[in-house]
């Protein structure tokens, strides 16, 4: 599985996506992410290619399946260049864009390229938490939730100083919001 060969597929990928034969393409991404698992060093030439793809027309579902070839490639291209060049995304999907899938993985998947120092990981916990993210009328409440899930797993030492205020959220307004719901329902 050469880096040839994988680009080749993932331009199968990009040209079953503009056809919408999502099954195809599915089918390509999953090849692409096999082969990053079993040569991971591989990442590094087609991280280029792959990027161009994610940021085509999928839909969400393979989206995520891109986002688990970046975590295929995990640890092995940790802080390279082509690893990096993800991180913004990363950060925009688990803080502002994603579905609650997206940004799970998208927190999954930064942890798996940057290191815990990176100042990517600081903005996405500084995001998460902030007033506006931790917002029982928030469209995206659950994408909000899981991602922190990610975080508090992924980075403990960068969930720790916010954990006493997202436990006091959650209990506070999800958990009540859903007692009040299921006693007017009863």
């Amino acid at each position: 599985a050469g880096p040839q060969m994988l680009t080749t597929i993932i331009k199968v990928a990009e040209k079953a996506a503009e056809e919408e034969e999502d099954t195809v393409c599915e089918s390509a991404i999953r090849i692409v992410e096999v082969s990053v698992e079993v040569f991971p060093t591989v990442f590094e030439k087609i991280a280029p290619a792959l990027f161009e793809l994610y940021n085509g027309d999928l839909d969400s579902r393979l989206k995520i399946r891109l986002l688990k070839v970046i975590l295929a490639a995990g640890k092995n291209v940790r802080g390279s260049a082509a690893a990096l060049d993800f991180a913004p995304e990363l950060e925009r999907l688990a803080t502002a864009a994603g579905s609650a899938d997206q940004a799970k993985f998208a927190v999954r998947a930064l942890a798996a390229v940057v290191p815990e120092d990176d100042p990517s990981v600081k903005q996405v916990v500084s995001k998460l938490v902030a007033k506006k993210a931790l917002n029982g009328s928030s469209s995206r409440l659950l994408a909000t939730l899981k991602a922190l899930r990610e975080v508090a797993t992924s980075f403990p030492d960068k969930f720790a100083p916010h954990a006493a205020k997202v436990r006091t959220f959650v209990i506070d307004e999800v958990v009540h919001a859903d007692e009040l719901i299921r006693s007017t329902d009863s």
